[in-house]
């Protein structure tokens, strides 16, 4: 058997576990923000007639805030469980995300801008850490390395 073949069974072997299929679309589904948020910040930002400077601003208040609130996050997970801190997170991300928007619609100041934006980062779900965590009980050992390739890719 070739090694193409044998990884093609691994993945096929993997993903007929149960949940799986489930659990690797909704982490993708959830990670969107990763790459999407700060762009749509920018763009918002500009839309409303900023500068490139200040919409910059927006977005860089975001991305520092989400560095500094993951390790936060993923702290709040070990200590409380994912389910409540997802859940907590899942409602004020968007929320927080919203007010950036209402606030750049009704002209707000660039500095309560950023200061929102900020809050938005740092209340980004640790969706990724929390899906590495659930892998060891839904893969066998043999099959534990060919989850975290997919999860990773």
């Amino acid at each position: 058997m070739s090694p193409a073949t044998a990884s093609q069974g691994a993945y096929r072997a993997l993903l007929s576990r149960p949940h799986a299929k489930a659990l690797l679309g909704w982490s993708i589904l959830a990670r969107l923000p990763l790459g999407m948020a700060p762009l749509a910040l920018l763009l918002l930002a500009r839309g409303e007639g900023a500068s490139y400077a200040s919409a910059g601003a927006v977005a860089a208040s975001y991305g520092i805030a989400l560095a500094l609130g993951a390790p936060v996050a993923g702290r709040l997970v070990d200590r409380r469980g994912p389910h409540r801190i997802l859940l907590q997170r899942a409602v004020a991300y968007p929320a927080l995300l919203a007010l950036v928007a209402g606030l750049a619609l009704l002209d707000a100041p660039i500095a309560a801008l950023c200061v929102s934006a900020a809050a938005a980062g740092a209340a980004l779900p640790p969706v990724a850490p929390t899906v590495r965590t659930v892998w060891p009980r839904l893969a066998p050992d043999g099959l534990r390395s060919t989850a975290y390739a997919l999860e990773a890719s």
